[in-house]
């Protein structure tokens, strides 16, 4: 939970920060697309982490990939630090908000709740999102063992369901950004989820890969949406608050799903 929290300050502020550059420019129309390249650059990055770090294991050591991996996350922010340029729009509000976060500092995670509380409207919208980008996740490792396949081919398959995660990212760019999109993007999970209980392994494996296909075509719309409705000045805090209340329900889902898979399936 404590990690949840801190990926959904990171990731809401670095959106954020994408949004305002191009809004600066008066190219936020693009966002979309670029939201698309984002997401298939962390694809890929995946892919590559996972062909790297077996190549470590295979040739060295299991540690060593730890130690390479704290190498090349300091490099990366070194990197940023430097490359990233400082976003300023709407200066005078800007200095007001910082004004006011001085005289009344808060914590972050009581800035989110305090948002959340004047935007109830919102909690809705947050909560449908992290249903369809959410529920998928933690049931393709324990589905794929149920159904035959060995534990070592694990990685295997998940590379190779990344690729269908990148198709899905190219896909969205396509897709047009609105409530009756969502609505098909549930059905088509609902129907999805139906096939991932089958006992057979090849249907099993498409129905996997057909959720990783949709999971990231609702990743970049769901973005895309977001940041349509989001004001500057709330931006960061906004898009924050989403990725509080998408990772508390993926993890408070994770932990039901365990319970009702131990104590009322069994």
């Amino acid at each position: 939970m404590r990690a949840d929290i801190g990926w959904s300050l990171i990731s809401g502020a670095g959106e954020a920060l994408v949004f305002e550059s191009l809004k600066k420019d008066k190219i936020e129309h693009k966002f979309k697309h670029l939201m698309s390249n984002i997401s298939i650059a962390d694809e890929v990055s995946t892919l590559i982490g996972m062909v790297f770090s077996s190549a470590i294991i295979y040739f060295s050591t299991i540690q060593n990939t730890f130690y390479i991996a704290t190498g090349i996350m300091f490099l990366t922010l070194i990197y940023g630090s430097l490359a990233l340029r400082e976003v300023r729009v709407h200066e005078t509000a800007a200095k007001k908000i910082a004004a006011e976060i001085e005289n009344q500092p808060q914590p972050n995670f009581k800035r989110i709740s305090n948002f959340l509380s004047k935007h109830k409207d919102y909690i809705l919208i947050m909560i449908i999102f992290a249903c369809l980008y959410e529920s998928g996740r933690v049931l393709w490792q324990p589905q794929l063992l149920s159904v035959g396949i060995k534990l070592e081919y694990l990685g295997i398959i998940y590379a190779l369901l990344k690729l269908f995660s990148i198709l899905g990212s190219i896909a969205a760019r396509k897709v047009a950004t609105s409530k009756k999109t969502f609505f098909y993007l549930g059905v088509v999970s609902a129907c999805i989820f139906l096939l991932m209980g089958s006992s057979s392994m090849p249907l099993v494996l498409l129905s996997f890969a057909a959720y990783f296909f949709v999971e990231n075509i609702t990743r970049v719309l769901q973005s895309d949406y977001l940041n349509g409705i989001a004001e500057s000045r709330n931006r960061a805090t906004f898009l924050s608050s989403n990725s509080l209340v998408q990772n508390s329900f993926s993890s408070s889902y994770t932990v039901l799903i365990g319970y009702v898979g131990q104590y009322m399936l069994f």
